[in-house]
């Protein structure tokens, strides 16, 4: 490099400083906020804090027989009778018709199976049995908490 370039190069070196005021790195610089910036995150923050404050659960939506409930926890509770169509001991799961809906329901092993007042399986569940049942929805999976053979 030249001598004239090379004190070129120093000149813009510190103009750039003397523009930085002093500092040499972009983090090293503060950077400078509109004072109504502050104002408008707090406002954002209250009224975040406000929504979920004030949020209610919502009620029960009855659809026939089946009733789905919403909660403030985000899982869906359900109640469901209806009819056996399928049952699946491989992926321990039962097909239920219920008021023309067709709901799949995953049996656990903390499921707890009462067949005509007696601790029963899913072993002890057919096709066409009348059920009741309930439970939860989670992720998608109707998960049952109990199901009664009647």
């Amino acid at each position: 490099m030249s001598a004239r370039a090379s004190s070129h190069v120093a000149e813009l070196s510190v103009q750039a400083k003397q523009n930085a005021g002093g500092k040499r790195y972009p983090s090293d610089m503060q950077t400078h906020r509109p004072a109504w910036a502050a104002g408008w995150a707090i406002v954002a923050v209250v009224a975040t804090i406000l929504c979920c404050a004030l949020a209610r659960p919502v009620d029960a939506v009855s659809a026939g027989a089946t009733q789905i409930q919403f909660l403030a926890d985000a899982n869906k509770r359900f109640e469901a009778n209806g009819v056996v169509t399928a049952v699946s001991y491989v992926s321990n799961t039962l097909t239920l018709d219920s008021d023309g809906r067709r709901l799949q329901i995953l049996i656990t092993p903390t499921t707890a199976i009462e067949i005509h007042g007696q601790a029963g399986s899913i072993s002890d569940i057919r096709r066409g049995s009348k059920i009741s049942t309930s439970g939860v929805v989670r992720n998608g999976a109707w998960i049952a908490n109990s199901v009664v053979v009647h």
